[in-house]
């Protein structure tokens, strides 16, 4: 039975010697598993931390372009206020005119606008009322020198100031609302220039 106890001892120590070569290679391989999970571990650290990098130079560059659309709209919007405010005040200012300039503004605007035709010319209610009949006459005198034999019609124009020329079928709208309308581009312009330089 020596024989037995030889070959079963030879069994455990072969037995022994192959685990500890096993025991010896799992370490080694869980020690290289570990090292590379470690280095893929500090891989995605660094690709995540870049990439929040840019997420947070993106979202900030968008917030930057964010906050300067918002402060140029408002300073554009505020200008546009001003201009609108101004060219109401002028508007009014003119409507305000004490009766001599605002007569001397007409005379020019029929100066300008006068057709070389016969024609009625159409005033708002508040200028016929106030205008004298030699005013009336200076309006027909000018127009007459342009080249226009003009009436004025005792039926005002719905208008605030200026007038109105009709010629046959052809009305030609020279109030005030009007030439502030057709002129609004070339007047907000000239407002923009003088107040914002």
């Amino acid at each position: 039975m020596a024989g037995i106890d030889n070959i079963i001892k030879q069994i455990e120590a072969d037995s022994d010697s192959q685990c500890e070569a096993i025991l010896s290679q799992a370490e080694a391989s869980a020690g290289r598993i570990v090292s590379q999970a470690r280095d893929e571990a500090r891989l995605a650290e660094d690709a995540n931390r870049k990439a929040l990098e840019k997420t947070r130079s993106r979202l900030e560059r968008s917030a930057r372009s964010s906050a300067d659309l918002v402060r140029r709209q408002a300073v554009l919007n505020a200008k546009y206020d001003i201009v609108g405010s101004v060219l109401t005040k002028a508007y009014a200012s003119i409507l305000d005119m004490d009766k001599d300039d605002y007569l001397e503004f007409i005379l020019k605007l029929i100066d300008v606008s006068v057709l070389g035709q016969n024609g009625i010319c159409r005033l708002s209610r508040r200028d016929l009322d106030r205008f004298t009949e030699q005013d009336k006459a200076d309006i027909l005198s000018r127009a007459k020198a342009g080249g226009s034999e003009l009436v004025i019609d005792s039926t005002p124009a719905v208008i605030d100031g200026g007038f109105v020329l009709v010629y046959g079928g052809i009305e030609i709208n020279c109030s005030l609302k009007s030439l502030f309308h057709d002129r609004r581009s070339e007047l907000t312009d000239a407002v923009n220039r003088i107040v914002f330089g």
